[in-house]
């Protein structure tokens, strides 16, 4: 699942070619200002093929024009398409780019390093999550890249062992401002807890995290209970994907600010969206100050 979703025009197919550099199944996806080289055997890289991913969405515009980031952090990065749109908005920034896949590094480095200049972007083949340590699980979805997962629902999912890292040591002597997105599909509340060290330590970052209770339940988390408990800690507010038909400023988006005693009924809602409650969404989160 991706966290910048754009709306769908007419066809809903973006432009596409094999890619001539290799006779490896690859696969070039047209962008406006860019490229993306996925495998077409990936279910999860095909689906960049549909226009509504890299549509910009005009509130991350304002939130990087507000905050004006130096360091772009990504956790899951998949092919590297955020860290792409984030680079077009914000050329000076850093970016820092985590993935877990052995079968996507090679894809999200091409990717990056054909518009990013290399002083400016780090990949960490990785999972990340409470702490650092050597090595831990992360399981393979045999289908699609963007269902991967920390633990995987059956035999069918490949296990690989990877190094963990965790965002405050990504984030360690970092004096300007960060911005966080986080798209791990369930495994977020780790994520958010090796995050803690460098929260308290600064005011000066900005989260976009995907809520998706049922992938979330599948990691072992209480959705409602850990939307409770990071409502307490910082300020939480719904993250559109799409820009409203009037608009809606940042401000105005950031004014939403969901009680821990919303968290509930939030996290019900958020469910219904989808059938079979496999509904999802995007939180913002930014310190209580």
């Amino acid at each position: 699942m991706s966290s910048l979703r754009g709306l769908l025009p007419k066809w809903g197919q973006r432009k596409v070619s094999p890619s001539v550099a290799t006779e490896k199944r690859e696969e070039i996806i047209e962008f406006d200002r860019f490229t993306l080289l996925i495998d077409p055997s990936d279910a999860g890289g095909c689906a960049y093929r549909h226009v509504q991913f890299g549509g910009e969405n005009p509130l991350l515009r304002e939130a990087i024009t507000r905050f004006q980031p130096t360091l772009y952090v990504d956790i899951g990065a998949n092919y590297g398409l955020t860290c792409l749109i984030h680079h077009q908005l914000n050329p000076g920034a850093r970016i820092v780019a985590v993935e877990a896949s052995s079968k996507l590094i090679p894809f999200l480095t091409r990717n990056l390093n054909a518009i990013i200049p290399s002083e400016q972007v780090d990949i960490v083949h990785g999972l990340c999550g409470k702490e650092c340590k050597p090595v831990a699980e992360f399981a393979l979805n045999p289908h699609s890249s963007q269902d991967n997962r920390v633990k995987g629902t059956n035999e069918q999912w490949k296990i690989e062992m990877v190094p963990q890292v965790d965002v405050s040591s990504l984030t360690d002597h970092q004096d300007g401002f960060v911005f966080l997105k986080v798209d791990t599909q369930g495994f977020e509340p780790e994520v958010l807890s090796g995050a803690e060290a460098f929260f308290k330590q600064t005011n000066n970052w900005f989260a976009i995290v995907e809520f998706a209770p049922q992938w979330l339940e599948s990691q072992g988390f209480r959705p409602e209970s850990w939307l409770t408990k990071i409502a307490e800690k910082y300020k939480v507010f719904e993250w559109p994907e799409v820009a409203t038909y009037k608009g809606s400023s940042l401000d105005d988006i950031m004014s939403r600010i969901l009680e821990p005693s919303d968290c509930l009924k939030f996290t019900q809602a958020i469910r219904n969206r989808r059938r079979r409650s496999l509904g999802w969404t995007d939180i913002g989160i930014i310190p209580r100050i």
